[in-house]
């Protein structure tokens, strides 16, 4: 049987392009269980209905974490990015935030596919990064700018969770498994935990000092 880290190759058997690293497989099998090894099962099948519904040709992938994504070309030249959710709901919690900024200072939405779990992003070509910049105050000031500009009042039917559910799930977390669990060690949690608290703590303090200053 064909380890799912090997290559995976197309119907004219070039072998070259689809490589999924073992650690990527391991992550989705250990978050997705059955779900994830049915998943990476029918990973070329999924690789083929994206380049043959777009008529694009998919390139080697980034590097993987929780999804695949990977740069993409349509036959016409123009390039984009394919990004693959074993969950069609992470799609669209994702689309409905895209959405929601409208294409201001993120990236835009070309298509998608929620059954298959398919989503096209335009393709961005990065910049300088903030830690390439001469002092920490410049870049502490751009970064400040673009999250301002990323703020939005979420609508009242929305599906994207919060920070504070994210901090009350980590917490029970941490209390349910105090060893860790699966491959994230406690301490990792611990430190999710934190940033998350942290995050919640300073948003709080900042909206009601605008409160008192209005």
């Amino acid at each position: 049987m064909m380890s799912l880290s090997e290559k995976i190759g197309n119907d004219k058997g070039d072998k070259r392009m689809y490589t999924l690293p073992q650690t990527f497989c391991d992550t989705i099998t250990h978050l997705h269980s059955h779900k994830g090894q049915k998943w990476l099962t029918d990973f070329p099948q999924l690789i083929r209905y994206c380049q043959q519904r777009w008529h694009i040709t998919i390139h080697s992938h980034f590097p993987l974490s929780y999804h695949f994504v990977a740069p993409a070309r349509k036959a016409a030249g123009s390039e984009l990015v394919v990004k693959f959710f074993v969950e069609p709901s992470e799609l669209l919690h994702e689309q409905e935030a895209l959405t929601a900024l409208a294409g201001e200072n993120t990236v835009k939405i070309v298509d998608s596919d929620a059954e298959k779990g398919i989503l096209l992003l335009e393709m961005l070509s990065p910049g300088c990064p903030l830690s390439s910049l001469s002092t920490k105050d410049e870049a502490a000031l751009i970064a400040a700018r673009l999250m301002k500009s990323l703020w939005r009042v979420p609508h009242s039917d929305s599906t994207i969770e919060t920070a504070v559910k994210r901090e009350k799930q980590l917490r029970e977390y941490t209390q349910m498994y105090p060893n860790g669990i699966d491959f994230l060690s406690s301490e990792t949690l611990q430190h999710a935990l934190s940033v998350f608290s942290e995050l919640n703590r300073a948003s709080q303090q900042l909206f009601a000092s605008r409160r008192l200053a209005s």
